[in-house]
């Protein structure tokens, strides 16, 4: 069973759980396991929304810890400004259509100019579900989904049938007193592996 990490409460009915597996098998890219928690180990993080849980990431604690620092950090510094492009909200819907254009190079596609995604990412998923933090308006949001699987042959009506279905899995404002509540718990975590 899952050993809970720490717990990132958004509200009451919706936590961001950290988990590793216990000792027995509990996985360090580099090292034998041992009880202490390390940067190389292999975490997890669960978004649980009303008992319904889903992976959104898997990763070594270093790369959970330090890049959820530095999203928060940066977001309650209001410097993830979200592109005036970009409806709010709709993130993975701009990055996915951006995403299929490129990956096909089709020029008959809708493109959105100058996009710098990378600002924004927190986390993904070897399956590809993508985690988000920005600014919009002088609030930080959090927005986590699917990115459209490319398929071996290009099928645009596949791919226009799951962007008019797509919504994202969350997608919230973080008040920023939970914001610096859940950066509080990040450093802890970085300061425990040592990553400080």
């Amino acid at each position: 069973m899952m050993q809970l990490i720490e717990q990132f409460q958004f509200s009451k009915d919706v936590t961001f759980e950290l988990m590793i597996p216990p000792l027995e098998e509990k996985y360090n890219y580099f090292y034998k396991p041992t009880e202490a928690l390390h940067k190389f180990d292999v975490g997890t993080v669960i978004l649980n929304v009303n008992k319904i849980k889903t992976i959104i990431i898997v990763e070594a604690m270093q790369d959970i810890a330090c890049q959820l620092r530095s999203r928060l950090k940066e977001a309650l510094q209001s410097e993830l400004i979200l592109s005036s492009q970009i409806t709010l909200g709709s993130l993975m819907t701009f990055y996915n259509r951006d995403h299929y254009r490129n990956y096909w190079q089709d020029e008959n596609l809708p493109y959105t100019e100058n996009i710098d995604y990378d600002p924004f990412w927190l986390w993904s998923t070897p399956d590809d579900m993508q985690s988000w933090i920005y600014n919009c308006n002088g609030k930080i949001y959090l927005e986590i989904g699917k990115v459209y699987i490319v398929p071996e042959l290009q099928n645009d009506q596949a791919f226009e049938e799951f962007m008019s279905q797509y919504k994202p899995l969350f997608f919230e404002e973080i008040p920023r007193e939970i914001a610096q509540e859940w950066l509080k718990k990040a450093e802890k975590i970085v300061r425990e592996i040592g990553e400080d």
